[in-house]
C-alpha cells in the first residue's frame, strides 16, 4: 500500500524512479500525478476518500474540477451534470439524483462514485487499493466488469487487494511483496495461491526460506 501511495505521491519516497507511458515522472506532488494520468482509488472510501455531507455530483466532479470551471472559477453547470449524468449511467449507479448525498448510498454505489471521480481525470494508470472492500456481491461483480471494461479502453489498472481470488482471476501479472521489496512475480498462466503464500512468506524455494 505505501508503494502505491508514493506512486500517487501521497507517501515521499527516498529512491527509485516512476514512468507513465515512457515518460519519466519529475515532480511528486499529487496534483503533478494527476497530470500526468495517474489516479488513486482509496480503501477507505468514507474516511479519507468522499466527502460524505456532500452530493454524488459534487464528490464525483472534485478530482476534475477545473474541467467544469470557467477562466474566471464559475462552475459550468450544464457540462458538470452532463458528464456527471453520464458517469451515472455507465457505472449504473443506484441513485434517487446526483444530488443525493454520497454518505446515504451503499456501499457498493459510494465504490462507484469513486471510481467515477477518478474515470473524470482521464487516467492512464488507475491505482485501485481494495476494490471490492464492504460491498456486497452483486456490487462485487458490477466492480469487476467495470475494471474489465477499463482494461479494454486501454486503462492500465494497478490493484491492490487482499482478496485472494479477486487476485488470481482479475490480474494479468501480480507482484508479492516481502519485507518491503517484491519478492516473486506471477502472469495469469502459472499463478495460483500456493505460490503466492510462499512467496509472501519470504519462502523462494520448494523446500525452506531463501533458498
Amino acid at each position: 500500500r505505501e508503494a502505491l501511495r508514493a506512486v500517487f505521491g501521497d507517501v515521499p519516497y527516498s529512491g527509485g524512479s516512476i514512468t507513465v507511458a515512457g515518460s519519466l515522472l519529475k515532480k511528486k506532488s499529487i496534483s503533478a500525478r494527476i497530470k500526468s494520468g495517474i489516479a488513486y482509488v482509496t480503501n477507505d472510501r468514507r474516511g479519507e476518500g468522499l466527502i460524505l455531507t456532500l452530493s454524488l455530483r459534487k464528490n464525483a466532479t472534485i478530482a476534475a474540477l477545473r474541467r467544469f470551471c470557467t477562466k474566471l472559477g464559475f462552475v459550468k453547470a450544464k457540462s458538470e451534470e452532463n458528464a456527471v449524468n453520464g458517469m451515472v449511467e455507465k457505472m449504473q449507479i443506484k441513485t434517487a439524483s446526483m444530488e443525493q448525498l454520497v454518505g446515504n448510498l451503499s456501499g457498493g454505489n459510494q465504490q462507484k462514485v469513486m471510481l467515477s471521480r477518478w474515470l473524470m481525470t482521464d487516467p492512464k494508470v488507475l491505482i485501485i487499493d481494495e476494490p471490492t472492500k464492504g460491498v456486497d456481491v452483486g456490487a462485487r461483480m458490477s466492480v469487476y466488469q467495470i475494471i474489465h471494461e477499463l482494461t479494454q479502453a486501454g486503462i492500465a489498472i494497478v490493484m491492490f487487494t487482499s482478496d485472494m481470488m479477486e487476485l488470481i482471476g482479475l490480474s494479468d501479472r501480480v507482484l508479492v511483496f516481502y519485507e518491503g521489496g517484491v519478492a516473486a512475480e506471477f502472469g495469469r498462466a502459472d499463478v495460483t495461491e500456493e505460490k503466492i503464500m510462499r512467496a509472501a512468506s519470504g519462502i523462494t524455494g520448494e523446500g525452506g526460506e531463501d533458498e
